[in-house]
């Protein structure tokens, strides 16, 4: 994906397609060089397989789940229904495209 954005003067995400596990949401900073520098945290992924330094991320799925949850991130911030361009509309589910009007 390459581009990020910040979120304030120490914050930013990235989005990250990570092959098998799909997309990714990382939390990061934007280094002197102006690239994105991800946040670790440490976490144990199996009980007892000791603690592993990871990135601070959110995993959104596939493509089209990823699509959905950004669909639905908007609705919840504005209330609103959104309909993604007709050109992307092949990555999403049936279950979450109605009827297109046209």
């Amino acid at each position: 994906m390459g581009d990020f954005i910040k979120i304030d003067q120490y914050t930013a995400v990235n989005l990250e397609d990570s092959g098998t596990y799909g997309m990714k949401l990382i939390e990061g900073w934007e280094g002197r060089e102006g690239d994105f520098r991800p946040n670790f945290c440490k976490r144990e992924f199996k009980k007892g397989s000791g603690e592993k330094t990871a990135p601070v991320s959110v995993k959104l799925g596939d493509k089209a789940k990823a699509i959905e949850v950004a669909l639905w991130m908007l609705k919840e911030l504005t209330g609103r229904e959104y309909m993604p361009a007709l050109d992307q509309q092949k990555d999403i589910p049936e279950s979450i495209v109605d009827d297109i009007p046209f």
